[in-house]
């Protein structure tokens, strides 16, 4: 059976948010039956992802974005054929190990989560072109990030870095990068 991408057939927001899980569960069951590659799981306001996500080892794309997410299952690192993963809009604080293991991802989007730092697994993304860490807590430049040598955009709006360090320009593959300076908090009562 030839591989084709997910029609997405939403039912109302009524209907999945009494059970955003059973939701997700028919649209990977739905996903697995007709050997999707793409898989729209955005704004369901699930709290943890199915676990029989793992098992779309055909999936290249994935969409988590706008849940109640404050974890990722390991068994995302299952999905060796993903290229595009988004799971921004988010409360993720830490991501697992396991998504080191994903060879063929290309774009990243972790923006307006609450991630402090990047498992150094990550350094292991060799194909990862984009990454969107935009609106976290980061406080620094993740050293992970120097190993991305595809590396070409990468947007860190709006955390709380304290500099950028020269050694950005290691990154030779890199044609943007979004910054923004620090808020200052004002001293006015």
């Amino acid at each position: 059976m030839p591989k084709k991408n997910i029609l997405q057939t939403k039912p109302s927001a009524r209907a999945f948010a009494s059970d955003p899980m059973a939701e997700a569960e028919r649209r990977i069951a739905e996903a697995r039956r007709e050997n999707v590659i793409e898989l729209d799981l955005a704004g369901l306001g699930l709290e943890e992802v199915p676990i029989e996500l793992g098992e779309l080892q055909q999936l290249q794309a994935l969409n988590l974005q706008g849940n109640q997410l404050r974890e990722v299952p390991a068994a995302l690192g299952e999905l060796r054929q993903l290229r595009e993963l988004n799971i921004a809009n988010n409360r993720l604080q830490e991501l697992p190990i396991e998504l080191g293991e994903l060879q063929q991802l290309q774009t990243l989007y972790l923006y307006n989560n609450q991630l402090h730092e990047l498992p150094v697994r990550l350094g292991a993304l060799q194909q990862l072109h984009t990454l969107w860490l935009d609106s976290n807590q980061l406080r620094g430049v993740p050293i992970v990030l120097f190993s991305l040598k595809q590396l070409q955009g990468l947007g860190l709006r709006d955390n709380q870095l304290m500099g950028v360090p020269d050694t950005l320009g290691q990154l030779k593959q890199l044609r943007w990068l979004a910054l923004s300076t620090p808020r200052r908090k004002s001293s006015e009562g």
